[in-house]
């Protein structure tokens, strides 16, 4: 699933970009799923995974930090992030890699 590019959001996940990533990156998952392996031949890097409890996480913290970061009061919602944590069951890993 693609995500539209959230500075902010990635760095609280991974923290490219100067951020503070919540869980210190993991890499690639072993096992991992053929799609993931594919991954590794992209211009990617930092490569993470976390589970639904550990997005939810994140997204409380994307949720009450959000809105300093974009000088906004209105609540933040990052549909991809949304979407996520949607369609994980609670043995499911979501494995991010970064472009750029």
């Amino acid at each position: 699933m693609y995500w539209h590019r959230s500075t902010q959001l990635f760095g609280i996940i991974a923290g490219v970009r100067g951020g503070n990533a919540l869980f210190e990156p993991r890499g690639l998952p072993s096992p991992c799923s053929w799609r993931v392996e594919d991954w590794q031949g992209e211009d990617l890097h930092s490569f993470t995974w976390l589970t639904r409890d550990e997005l939810l996480q994140v997204r409380r913290v994307y949720r009450e930090k959000g809105p300093e970061w974009y000088d906004t009061t209105d609540k933040l919602v990052h549909p991809g992030l949304a979407r996520t944590i949607r369609m994980m069951g609670p043995d499911s890993r979501a494995v991010f890699g970064f472009d750029g």
